[in-house]
């Protein structure tokens, strides 16, 4: 494991065994970059995390899972800085870098999947709205990634 995977991990209070929660923290920092989260964008992105295999919890620990995102709103609304973002981006690309090129791909596609459908959950409903805050978090995080 990376020193730069580690030191994210610390930062955002991730435990070491569950590392890939790592690939979710993009898509809070959509959910949060204008400075509210709704139920929805929550839930967007712990849908997504689980739905496109960001993460693949067992049966016992999708409680850990669904606090940990509860958790983590929490952590970037409180003590998040700018260059959390960047080291964020460098763990996950890290941590990507231990998988095979195809497979490292194919996340890196769902963690902008995740990104999106995050944005897009904060837009009125039957709408895809997304706020300029968003949107230039959105251009940040797949300018990193």
């Amino acid at each position: 494991m990376s020193e730069r995977i580690r030191a994210a991990l610390d930062r955002f209070e991730v435990p070491y065994s569950y590392d890939s929660y790592l690939f979710c923290l993009p898509a809070l920092y959509v959910a949060i970059a204008d400075g509210k989260v709704s139920i929805r964008e929550m839930m967007s992105v712990s849908w997504y995390s689980l739905r496109l295999g960001l993460v693949e919890p067992k049966a016992d620990e999708k409680p850990i899972f669904e606090r940990y995102i509860k958790n983590s709103i929490q952590i970037l609304q409180r003590k998040s800085r700018r260059s959390d973002l960047e080291l964020l981006a460098d763990a996950v690309n890290d941590l990507l870098d231990t998988y095979s090129p195809s497979q490292a791909g194919k996340i890196r596609q769902a963690i902008h999947r995740a990104c999106t459908k995050a944005a897009q959950a904060s837009g009125p409903d039957f709408t895809e709205l997304v706020s300029d805050a968003e949107r230039d978090m959105l251009n940040r995080i797949f300018a990193q990634l």
